[in-house]
């Protein structure tokens, strides 16, 4: 599950692509121990960035960037849609990739 993000992205060294495909690789959802926030978790989404879908289906382990996604939040209910969501906002154009 990804998404195809068709605006075009920043690679490196000059380069630029679009089309690419984005997709979550790793959750984990962390208790807030502070008090000054009023929402219990932390939730924390890895996404990697392939310049298409072949590239992530052929599993060479080749990606050109990875960020991360963070989110307060009192509901653990559907964490990777609450990922998704908001890594989704950071585009104008994409598509689902199921």
């Amino acid at each position: 599950m990804g998404i195809i993000v068709a605006d075009t992205l920043d690679v490196q060294y000059g380069f630029t692509t679009s089309n690419c495909y984005v997709n979550v690789v790793k959750v984990e959802i962390m208790k807030q121990l502070h008090t000054s926030i009023p929402e219990k978790y932390t939730i924390l989404g890895s996404c990697r960035y392939f310049v298409n879908e072949e590239q992530r289906l052929s599993n060479d382990g080749t990606y050109f960037r990875e960020t991360q996604i963070g989110i307060h939040t009192n509901d653990l209910d559907n964490v990777y849609e609450q990922v998704y969501t908001k890594l989704k906002s950071q585009f104008e154009n994409y598509t689902d990739c199921i």
